[in-house]
Parts: C-alpha cells; structure tokens; sequence
C-alpha cells in the first residue's frame, strides 16, 4: 500500500500510518485478497471457465478497483457470450 486510506500519507509497507496511526493491516489485506482473486480469475479464464473467471475478476474489482480486473471481467464476460 503506497498511501493511508485515511490520510494519504506515503506510508510504504508499514502496519501503521506514521501520521495518523491508522492500523493499515486490514486494507493490506484487502489488497492481498483482490490480487489473488485476479490471478484466480487468469486461472479460470485459462482453462476456459469464463463464468468463474468473470466472478473472480468481479469479487476482485469490488475489492479493489484495478484497470486489469475490470478488463478481464469484461473479456470473460464476452467469451461467455460465444
């Protein structure tokens, strides 16, 4: 995480902001899980599962909006389509 959520201070790969003391180890976590759910997404999008692969990609942006998630729902939304 590059800023606070709080109060945008840089604050690198620290547990606290050094400004305004907010525990930043939930919003890491967050940020974690959306990068799993995009590499899950690639995974099923891979092996031709374009319903989960638009369900990763989409848990994935609701949890931390990317341009990659966003772009690979609609892919596999669109292949679903075929």
């Amino acid at each position: 995480m590059e800023r606070c959520p709080v109060c945008k201070a840089a604050c690198g790969d620290k547990e606290r902001c050094h400004r305004c003391k907010c525990d930043l180890q939930p919003f890491t976590a967050i940020e974690v899980r959306s990068r799993q759910l995009l590499s899950m997404a690639v995974g099923a999008l891979k092996q031709g599962d374009y319903s989960a692969a638009f369900a990763h990609a989409e848990r994935s942006c609701r949890l931390k909006y990317s341009k990659q998630a966003r772009q690979l729902r609609f892919y596999a939304a669109e292949l679903g389509r075929l």
